[in-house]
């Protein structure tokens, strides 16, 4: 999967410094959300790069079950299943550079699992038409997103909190 690919924190070393994803608020940020069918799935929109072999990257809605990426450890995990979740309906996504995301997704930022509510990110509401994750097979059940850890397993603990993403 390339020389040398190895995680140190939530940054993977050959793909260069870590963007600064810590919160900053916005002008977005001052809406209250209460919720929609979108508000459980912890998920990315269409686009969202993940890192695979080769130091590549490839769309999330384009990977299908044995599909390889690279996980958080720097090893390599396999796509067990391909979530994808019907919205059709304006939610909030959550944006940092290149990363647009739901408010709940479990994020590795400065060495702590978190999502981009807590960091918080800007958001803005945009119709979505599909949300996506994927559930990696792998000791570590990661996968990187612009340099930055994301769950790959549909329970997850953060902060000793069951996070469900389906």
């Amino acid at each position: 999967y390339g020389a040398g690919l190895t995680a140190t924190g939530n940054i993977i070393s050959n793909l260069g410094p870590a963007p600064n994803y810590s919160g900053s608020g916005g002008a977005n940020t001052s809406q209250p959300w209460n919720g929609s069918k979108a508000s459980s799935s912890a998920c990315f929109v269409v686009g969202t790069k993940v890192l695979v072999l080769n130091n590549e990257l490839k769309n999330i809605e384009d990977f299908e079950i044995n599909d390889r990426v690279v996980t958080g450890s720097g090893v390599i995990g396999i796509v067990k299943k391909q979530i994808t979740h019907e919205i059709n309906d304006v939610i909030p996504i959550y944006v940092k550079g290149e990363i647009e995301t739901t408010d709940e997704h479990p994020l590795f930022v400065n060495n702590a699992w978190t999502n981009a509510k807590k960091l918080n990110w800007d958001h803005e509401f945009r119709f979505i038409d599909k949300l996506y994750n994927l559930e990696i097979d792998a000791q570590d059940p990661t996968y990187i997103v612009n340099n930055i850890i994301a769950s790959g397993k549909i329970d997850f603990l953060v902060n000793d909190k069951k996070i469900k993403q389906i």
